[in-house]
């Protein structure tokens, strides 16, 4: 479960309201830990548009092979991600501290947070204008987006960062709607958005995406890491509640899916899981890898996965997951062991929360 359950909780009275006074009580409890983490985040952001600007020669041929509404498009979307975190956790640090905080620090918090919130609006602007264009291009006259490559992988990151955006729109607009029906468009779109992208505008099988039999020796000699997949879940968050404090993410889930126990229980279970193998293996971790090699696109796609989650408590086990999950596909050379392990793991935590 990602962060469009908890926002979908906002949405109703009773779940919202316990997830705001969780976050308050949290954010007094670890005063120090939320205004070290905010101050080092407008700092890192104020230093990354610095770097930027010496940089942008460097920048701008890396990405002049692509066109001017794919470099607009990529700029902004890591702008939104970059600056999301720092404006989420000042939102947070504001919400929590407010007039705790002594005048000065406020206002160091308050600026910064208003600072980014700002950016955020005007690079969510560029990045949804852009995403248009190249949605359009992608899914509706099939064209391949720049650089072309040759291969057995022959789609970049551009087409990855479309699918993510894609998913974050319409799942969160489906999130005032219904939680079930937005989740359940978002593993959808997972399984969908590549699919087609690799049956038409790049020419491809979906035996791309990892479709094929795996090899049968390193299936087994990669089972062990599925124990160590589900034992780990629970065992990493302990250890996460150690130094950013306990939070009930279980209890918050449980209420949500207690609205719609049957569906709910499995698309988490099963059809989340296909739809995130998909996405983050077969089609992100594929491009990665084709760019960067097995060890850093093992690494990338992980810390992709783990921020997808975005839900603080949740991201040190995600990141972990993904380089197990991305290991396995590697190695097997197939999606269908990656599959049934996610499948496994969650269909365990699900078990567990119900009985």
């Amino acid at each position: 479960m990602h962060w469009l359950a908890l926002l979908v909780s906002l949405q109703q009275e009773e779940i919202g309201m316990d997830l705001i006074a969780t976050l308050t009580g949290w954010a007094e409890a670890h005063r120090t830990l939320i205004l070290g983490v905010g101050l080092t985040f407008f700092f890192l952001d104020g230093l990354a548009i610095l770097v930027a600007i010496i940089k942008r020669r460097q920048i701008e041929d890396r990405l002049k092979i692509h066109s001017t509404s794919e470099k607009v498009f990529v700029v902004s979307f890591f702008a939104v991600a970059i600056l999301g975190i720092s404006w989420i956790i000042g939102a947070v640090g504001l919400l929590g501290l407010g007039s705790s905080l002594p005048v000065f620090w406020s206002a160091v918090f308050f600026l910064g947070t208003l600072l980014s919130g700002l950016g955020v609006l005007l690079a969510a602007v560029a990045c949804l204008s852009t995403f248009v264009v190249l949605g359009v291009r992608l899914f509706i006259e099939r064209k391949p987006l720049n650089p072309v490559l040759p291969g057995e992988v022959n789609w970049g990151g551009t087409p990855v960062l479309i699918i993510a955006v894609a998913f974050l729109v319409l799942s969160t607009l489906l999130a005032f709607v219904s939680e079930t029906v937005s989740s359940l468009a978002g593993s959808s779109l997972f399984i969908v958005l590549p699919v087609i992208l690799v049956l038409y505008p790049y020419e491809r099988t979906v035996k791309a995406l990892g479709f094929k039999n795996p090899q049968t020796l390193w299936v087994m000699k990669t089972l062990p890491l599925l124990v160590v997949l589900v034992l780990g879940n629970e065992l990493v968050y302990r250890i996460t509640e150690r130094f950013l404090g306990q939070f009930p993410l279980k209890e918050l889930v449980e209420q949500l899916v207690s609205g719609n126990p049957l569906v709910m229980s499995l698309n988490l279970a099963i059809v989340g899981p296909v739809g995130e193998e998909i996405f983050f293996r077969g089609f992100a971790y594929s491009a990665l890898r084709r760019k960067y090699g097995v060890k850093k696109g093992i690494l990338v796609s992980a810390l992709f996965f783990g921020t997808y989650h975005m839900i603080p408590w949740q991201i040190p086990y995600a990141v972990m997951a993904g380089v197990i999950l991305a290991f396995v596909y590697e190695k097997t050379q197939s999606l269908y062991p990656s599959i049934l392990f996610h499948i496994i793991n969650n269909t365990v935590a699900i078990l567990g929360m119900w009985m």
